[in-house]
């Protein structure tokens, strides 16, 4: 009985580290898509106020 439940605590904490390692990777995953919409929603952001500053530059001349 002794070795049964050793095996058994074994499977169990191979089989938390594979779940644990496959959430760590798909949360990272989650960030990178997070970080690359915040980064070209920034990037859309400086062109439009480039155009402003563009825009006011051509009224003041």
């Amino acid at each position: 009985m002794t070795d049964t439940a050793f095996i058994l605590c074994l499977v169990n904490l191979g089989f938390t580290l594979i779940c644990s390692v496959i959430v760590l990777y798909a949360v990272s995953e989650m960030f990178k898509i997070h970080l690359r919409n915040h980064k070209s929603t920034l990037d859309f952001v400086l062109e439009e106020v480039k155009k402003h500053e563009d825009e006011e530059a051509k009224k003041d001349d």
